[in-house]
């Protein structure tokens, strides 16, 4: 391509419009001339109305590739040629495309040169080009000759099949006029008057200096949209996304050339195809995404007439949506479930096992308990079955009993009425059942709960209702109760601190979360998602153990399970120099976790800890939390064969001798 300076009008031309003004040095626009004398005229027209401008000269198909190089170049807002040209130009490129009119004046000019000279010639016009053939006849009293193309071919076999006829010469534009002179016939070139091209050429300034408002609008929206802390996805009706922030692609970890691309290959778990199928908004979900909690809003975008056109989804950080989102009670309150069942990281088959029993659970409306150890993700667990359930979209309200003393806990559950104690608030305050309607109350260490409270919740449970501290009305609440806790119930229930009718109306339906150390093919899974979830969240570079390092990290007991291991690796990522892992540091912190494994151990149970294990060589670890049920429930499992035993608890034959003995279990007789 070739560009003319801009230079001063000195033409004696005068065109006919005039809309050069500041914006034309922001505005590019490119022509496709057709034929020399074209080219100079369209540079007269341009000089006039001191306009700059690139072009090239070419003709129909063969104008496409030169025209596409040079718009790459360029940057080109807009494209002029002539309409046949211009025709094969708008299939190929996305760029506005202005096709020169040929006027009737034009062609009589032309027409008139050729009358004189010819007594037969063809006069070739684009099939889209509308002309009043009988109007030209009359008007030279001679019967004219047309031929129509489409496209180069169709053209070059007009002009070779004239050539059999008493036709001597052909009327066209430039394409026309090369192959008039590769068949050995006269030709005579029709070019646009310089109003006509003034004319076009306006009409590409205006739509250039609306294409160009329209990029920096779009620059500055986009620019607004980047800056803002929530991430944000558009997609069209198709749903190939449209637009995808910076800080959407900061929270997916995606690349930058996303756009264009379906939603469901960069996010398999995008609401945004169900939303537009079912055109219902999905508002303030709370996802959890890379170990990060945000709250989740999925709308369809609709125009009058035309439906729903394309979707958007905005992500915005939990600990901002309170600030940002005041209106919606349950994100402002925090009463959101933030984890998935699906957050679970496993690869064993009890895992597995239970994870599938949780879903099973989540659909029905029972109460769930939840028994596990210490760090098994009883919580995590909660928030997987809330949202799995028909209740995902109430509130999720979560209180560790354990935490309130007893003279608060009945009005923190069961709400107060206004001077319903000293220091109360003057307009009494809703509890956590109220909060919950709807929804699902999670009620950790449900164990701690004293004998008083136990009689009022056991009410709750049974009769959906509830009575606040200092009140006498009955008030229906609508809400599933899910308890945990890391005590043997039973053993409760015997040493009279929990009621037995209340163990009952709880254990509805079971879930016990094993221990770590009896599903360590997890250890090395959750040790590489704690790694980069570390890394993520302390900007560091991506740290990875050595196999034998994983492997000494699956022997150990863990007795603070998923929640020790997480403290363990957040501490390596730490310590860690920037070029990455150190044995030395994992060494010592390897050594420091053996002997407070232990001694936790001592402490939950004496008789069943083990000496350490060795820094070179672990060993297998005691169950230090093993009780009797758990003890002859794997016997039984196991057909009371003792290494399998001792292998399914993750603890040694000596370990298990000493728990049968302690908790007095003898092989009953008759089995085998």
């Amino acid at each position: 391509p070739r560009r003319r300076p801009v230079m001063p009008s000195c033409s004696a031309f005068t065109p006919c419009l005039n809309l050069v003004g500041e914006f034309m040095s922001d505005c590019a626009i490119g022509v496709v001339s057709t034929s020399r004398q074209m080219t100079q005229r369209v540079l007269d027209v341009a000089t006039a109305l001191n306009l700059s401008l690139v072009y090239v000269q070419s003709y129909l198909d063969n104008a496409i590739l030169p025209s596409l190089r040079m718009i790459q170049k360029n940057h080109l807002d807009v494209l002029v040629s002539l309409r046949g040209t211009a025709a094969q130009l708008r299939d190929s490129t996305n760029v506005p495309v202005i096709g020169i009119p040929t006027l009737a004046m034009d062609i009589l000019n032309v027409i008139e040169e050729a009358h004189k000279n010819e007594k037969n010639f063809l006069l070739t016009v684009y099939d889209e080009q509308q002309i009043d053939i009988e109007f030209l006849e009359k008007t030279f009293d001679t019967k004219i000759r047309v031929g129509r193309y489409r496209n180069l071919s169709e053209l070059e076999d007009l002009i070779r099949d004239i050539c059999r006829t008493d036709c001597t010469a052909v009327v066209g534009g430039g394409a026309t006029a090369r192959l008039a002179k590769k068949y050995g016939l006269s030709n005579y070139l029709m070019v646009p008057s310089r109003n006509t091209i003034a004319l076009s050429l306006n009409h590409a300034l205006r739509m250039a200096r609306e294409k160009h408002a329209q990029k920096v609008l779009l620059a500055q929206q986009r620019g607004i949209l980047d800056a803002v802390s929530e991430g944000i996805v558009a997609v069209d009706q198709e749903g190939h996304i449209t637009f995808f922030n910076k800080q959407a692609q900061r929270i997916f970890q995606v690349p930058e050339n996303v756009v264009g691309r379906l939603v469901g290959e960069i996010l398999p778990n995008s609401p945004l195809p169900e939303v537009m199928e079912s055109g219902t908004p999905r508002l303030s979900e709370v996802e959890s995404i890379r170990d990060t909690s945000f709250v989740v809003s999925s709308l369809p975008i609709a125009l009058p007439g035309k439906g729903i056109v394309g979707g958007v989804t905005t992500l915005v950080p939990s600990n901002k949506a309170s600030s940002k989102n005041t209106k919606n009670t349950q994100a402002s309150q925090g009463l959101v479930a933030k984890y998935k069942l699906e957050n679970y990281r496993h690869t064993s088959a009890v895992m597995a096992r239970t994870i599938e029993k949780a879903r099973q659970f989540a659909v029905t409306e029972s109460t769930v308990l939840l028994t596990g150890e210490t760090g098994t993700g009883k919580e995590i667990m909660a928030h997987g079955i809330h949202l799995a359930s028909a209740r995902r979209r109430g509130p999720f309200v979560s209180v560790n009993c354990s935490a309130l003393p007893e003279t608060l806990l009945e009005s923190e559950l069961f709400g107060y009425e206004s001077g319903a104690f000293t220091g109360s608030r003057r307009e009494g305050k809703r509890g956590l059942f109220e909060l919950a309607d709807g929804g699902t109350l999670f009620l950790d260490e449900i164990n701690s709960i004293p004998i008083n409270v136990q009689n009022v919740l056991l009410r709750a449970l049974q009769e959906k209702e509830i009575r606040r501290v200092g009140g006498y009305d009955l008030l229906p609440v609508n809400v599933r109760v899910i308890a945990a806790t890391n005590r043997n119930l039973v053993d409760e229930v015997h040493a009279g601190r929990l009621r037995e009718d209340l163990y009952f109306r709880l254990c509805v339906l079971t879930i016990d979360l094993p221990p770590l150390r009896q599903r360590r093919e997890d250890i090395p899974v959750l040790v590489e998602t704690f790694l980069h979830s570390m890394a993520v969240r302390y900007h560091t570079p991506p740290l990875t153990l050595p196999p034998d390092c994983l492997q000494r990290l699956s022997a150990l007991a863990w007795p603070g399970n998923a929640r020790e291991l997480k403290h363990f690796v957040e501490r390596l990522v730490i310590l860690s120099p920037a070029s990455g892992f150190d044995r030395n540091i994992f060494e010592e912190l390897y050594a420091e976790l053996c002997t407070s494994s232990q001694k936790l151990l001592h402490v939950m149970n004496p008789d069943l800890a083990e000496p350490s294990p060795s820094i070179d060589d672990a060993a297998q670890p005691a169950d230090g939390l093993l009780t009797k049920s758990r003890l002859e429930d794997a016997l039984y499992r196991c057909g009371w064969h003792k290494a399998r035993t001792a292998q399914l608890l993750g603890i040694s034959r000596t370990t298990l001798w000493r728990a049968m003995t302690r908790f007095d279990v003898t092989r009953p007789s008759g089995t085998h």
